[in-house]
């Protein structure tokens, strides 16, 4: 990222010199100099792999306070939404993504550019994939306490895989850094950089996907639904997630969409919808996934004598960001906290 970053900002007319630490010194990962109109100026350099939400800005601008005084700070990211790079500046720091935007800020400086409109594709996908696999790291997520000794008996179990594939899957996420390893013992020892290696490569529920339309609210529409189906269906057969879940989890935003879950098909009629022409007529989503590990952490949420099944924080997560919207990424960011703080 860092060179994709200095030969972006080179395209300024500036002269950038990029050195790494050797091992994170004095909280910076390198040193970034910029030399423009007879000026030099230093940054320290946070790079980070996964793309910073608007929650995260409160956390940085505390970092920011606690070394006042040293060199000017620069965050380095994937990709950095409009919204949080504005926040970012207000919170006094400059910031630049491998997508060929930055925003740079010093006394006697100002390098801006924004070239994305939108969040680039995602990247090749690292974590490991299959129906197996991703049961596992749902589980891990939504269940596994940090710094438990992982039992391997139970993530057989919870993949319905073998042995021998539960071994290779540990080796590829203790080489990712998502575990830690003693001998043949592994934990997890913190829950966030699995938690965005997750909503980076999970691939997607897959499936077959029906458009509709309600003039009900969300929440309202959820809470006859989920009524309906209770009665039409197994009581493992169908979940919630966008927006509603987070918006019931956490509120933050008004829900305008809801997504159902489903493991067999159900008539519109049944539960008062009409068909929509295509998704932005739609505001339900009802997916009968090919990913059925999604049903396999779901939760439920009471309101008054109804039930609503809801699908683990990270799918809603996911689900959020598939939805789009920077409005949305922010919701994300806040789910995320809450997740961290209350799974």
């Amino acid at each position: 990222m860092l060179l994709d970053v200095a030969k972006a900002l080179e395209s300024t007319g500036a002269k950038i010199q990029v050195v790494r630490a050797p091992v994170n010194v004095d909280g910076r990962d390198a040193l970034l100099t910029v030399e423009l109109d007879g000026r030099v100026i230093e940054f320290a350099v946070e790079e980070r792999r996964h793309n910073p939400y608007l929650t995260d800005v409160s956390k940085l601008a505390e970092s920011g306070r606690r070394r006042k005084g040293r060199r000017h700070l620069l965050l380095v990211c994937p990709y950095i939404s409009s919204a949080v790079g504005d926040a970012l500046i207000g919170a006094g720091w400059s910031w630049a993504d491998s997508s060929g935007d930055f925003d740079l800020k010093a006394p006697g400086l100002r390098l801006r550019q924004r070239l994305a409109v939108q969040r680039p594709p995602r990247r090749q996908r690292e974590l490991p994939g299959g129906a197996g696999s991703t049961a596992i790291l749902r589980w891990m997520l939504s269940k596994l306490p940090v710094g438990e000794r992982i039992d391997p008996a139970k993530v057989i179990e919870v993949g319905g895989v073998s042995q021998p594939r539960v071994s290779q899957l540990m080796r590829a996420l203790a080489s990712l850094g998502l575990l830690t390893h003693e001998g043949r013992v592994y934990t997890l020892a913190a829950i966030e950089p699995l938690l965005d290696a997750f909503l980076r490569d999970y691939r997607g529920p897959g499936g077959s996907e029906r458009l509709a339309y309600t003039l009900d609210p969300p929440n309202q529409f959820a809470m006859k639904a989920a009524g309906v189906l209770s009665g039409a269906l197994a009581h493992d057969a169908f979940a919630f997630s966008a927006d509603v879940g987070p918006d019931l989890l956490s509120s933050w935003r008004n829900p305008t969409h809801t997504i159902v879950y489903v493991r067999q098909s159900i008539a519109l009629k049944d539960l008062g919808l009409v068909e929509a022409k295509g998704r932005d007529d739609a505001n339900v989503l009802i997916r009968m996934p090919a990913d059925e590990s999604l049903f396999s952490t779901v939760t439920h949420f009471a309101s008054g004598q109804t039930k609503v099944p809801l699908v683990d924080p990270p799918q809603m997560m996911w689900d959020l960001l598939d939805l789009g919207g920077e409005d949305r990424q922010e919701a994300v960011g806040r789910l995320r906290e809450w997740f961290i703080q209350h799974r």
